[in-house]
């Protein structure tokens, strides 16, 4: 049974923000554990448009990490949740 009413629109809005908090918690550990490496140009924009071109691109983030795909890109550790790149 659906549950309704403001305790659902809380957890909802919970749930969002456990994800988001995981996926950038994930991406900082890796950039600390890479020492901060970045891909190169021609990299990013394979992966940029790769996500641009994809159902679950948002304008700026991916639906399904909640992550801002500009910063998520660029980052040599970080990956696509549903493995495009």
């Amino acid at each position: 049974m659906a549950e309704h009413g403001p305790m659902s629109v809380i957890r909802k809005k919970y749930q969002k923000a456990k994800v988001i908090v995981t996926e950038a918690t994930k991406s900082f550990v890796g950039l600390v554990k890479s020492g901060g490496k970045k891909v190169s140009p021609e990299t990013l924009n394979k992966r940029l448009l790769i996500c641009q071109s994809c159902e679950q691109f948002n304008g700026h983030t991916c639906k399904i990490c909640k992550c801002r795909i500009n910063w998520k890109a660029i980052l040599e550790v970080s990956s696509c949740p549903i493995k495009k790149w």
